[in-house]
């Protein structure tokens, strides 16, 4: 669709949303004349109208319906829980807030809460090429369509934690396994989440505090110190560690320059 049809929608929308409030208005009045108490449920129904006539004019609810797993598989393929997430939404380089998503972490695809034809709440998939980031429960997930995120561990969406000269990134993965137990063979999501530093042109896998400390570490050992200093000595945190030392590299080069 093109700037201008957009533009002509969106303007058609308070016409049409004066129109339907009108006519609940008029409902209302009319049950209130007659003796009868004031209906409410014509405005929610206008409302609700408006809002599935304004969420199809838009267009990243354009997309295919998502297509569940089969029944009896244990868990759920989605990032952290399986319920809908408010968050916001990067699409064509337009950002979209207020909007219901959720991240199957198992294909690697976001989904838009929208509605089919008939006026029902269903998952849509939408175009992930279009989908440059998305934000739920105050994390961000960038997604990587080119360079050397791209090139060294693949194409997809990452949890951006600390965005500087130094990235850090987190990588969640599910698959489906199959699981014995006692005299029964199942079907279980299982999770895996690898964490990296992206520096200098280059991705590192991080799995100890160690590796962080090679990376990052000058001669004079400062970020070791500032670590100790910020009660992070051992590995147990090792996601809050990398952020913490990429924020201190950050620092640190610029009180060199």
């Amino acid at each position: 669709m093109s700037r201008s049809t957009i533009y002509k929608a969106g303007n058609l929308l308070p016409a049409f949303l004066g129109l339907i409030l009108t006519s609940a208005f008029c409902h209302a009045q009319a049950n209130t004349f007659y003796g009868s108490a004031p209906d409410t449920t014509g405005l929610a129904s206008a409302l609700a109208l408006y809002e599935r006539t304004l969420a199809t004019s838009l267009p990243i609810y354009r997309g295919s319906i998502y297509t569940d797993y089969h029944r009896g598989v244990r868990g759920h393929p989605f990032w952290q829980s399986d319920n809908w997430e408010y968050g916001k939404l990067l699409y064509g380089g337009q950002w979209y807030p207020n909007v219901y998503l959720r991240y199957d972490v198992t294909r690697d695809i976001v989904l838009l809460q929208g509605y089919d034809e008939r006026g029902y709440l269903v998952s849509l998939q939408i175009n992930q090429l279009k989908t440059q980031a998305f934000e739920i429960t105050d994390q961000t997930f960038v997604h990587e369509q080119s360079g050397v995120v791209a090139e060294k561990l693949g194409k997809g969406f990452y949890e951006l934690h600390y965005d500087g000269s130094v990235r850090v990134l987190v990588k969640c993965k599910k698959s489906l396994q199959q699981t014995k137990s006692l005299n029964s063979i199942y079907l279980e999501f299982q999770e895996k989440t690898r964490l990296f530093i992206q520096m200098g042109g280059n991705v590192y896998p991080i799995k100890r505090r160690s590796h962080i400390l090679a990376l990052l570490d000058d001669d004079g050992r400062n970020l070791r110190n500032h670590l100790r200093a910020m009660g992070l000595k051992s590995g147990s945190d090792i996601l809050g560690t990398a952020c913490e030392a990429a924020a201190f590299h950050d620092r640190y080069l610029s009180s060199d320059d």
